[in-house]
């Protein structure tokens, strides 16, 4: 369920530099560079900062965890299959 932008503040203050850099970088990967980015991640570290500044990334999660609940078979989501294996780590990284 992407977030509606229509119903938010608009001006809030800027993110923390740190939160900034770790959402544009969020945004600007691949779903192979999002894989490298968030395995490392055991502590969180990141500042915080307005759910707002976080919708880009927030419904980037949002379509990896989408196309990983597909049903493909009578037992079995998109996730399972064999050759989706980046979408298997992606998504355990997402829900960790």
């Amino acid at each position: 369920m992407k977030i509606d932008r229509s119903k938010l503040k608009k001006y809030l203050p800027e993110p923390p530099a740190d939160c900034k850099l770790f959402i544009d970088k969020l945004k600007s990967c691949d779903r192979k560079e999002l894989h490298d980015l968030l395995t490392p991640i055991t502590i969180w570290h990141i500042g915080k900062c307005e759910l707002y500044h976080w919708i880009d990334a927030l419904d980037l999660f949002d379509s990896i965890l989408e196309e990983a609940c597909i049903k493909t078979g009578t037992w079995m989501l998109n996730c399972d299959k064999p050759e989706n294996g980046e979408v298997r780590f992606n998504t355990l990284n997402i829900v960790r």
